[in-house]
């Protein structure tokens, strides 16, 4: 996408109190974990990712503000599952259907 680089940049600048070699790493871990779910296991790590985020949020929140951290951590596990949970009906048939006789 052009100017994708360019609004990174600027992010970037405006954010440096991102570890992105961490972020990034924990982004390939998470993926990981859900990648290599068996089918009848999806629904339950995608349940750990959001309570792993919604624990990590209200952590950020009572930190009042103050650990970005955590917010950031949060946020990439909550994208990480609402980019997953889209998949979850989809794969829920899928196990119907082999639960079927």
């Amino acid at each position: 996408w052009k100017g994708f680089a360019a609004i990174r940049q600027r992010l970037a600048g405006q954010l440096d109190d991102i570890r992105t070699e961490e972020l990034k790493d924990l982004v390939k871990a998470l993926d990981t974990f859900i990648l290599t779910s068996p089918l009848g296991e999806f629904q339950e790590r995608l349940d750990i990712l959001r309570a792993c985020s919604v624990e990590l949020y209200i952590a950020f929140k009572v930190s009042c503000g103050k650990s970005t951290w955590k917010l950031q951590q949060s946020r990439v596990l909550l994208s990480i599952w609402m980019y997953y949970n889209q998949y979850l009906p989809t794969l829920s048939k899928r196990l119907d259907s082999l639960r079927a006789p």
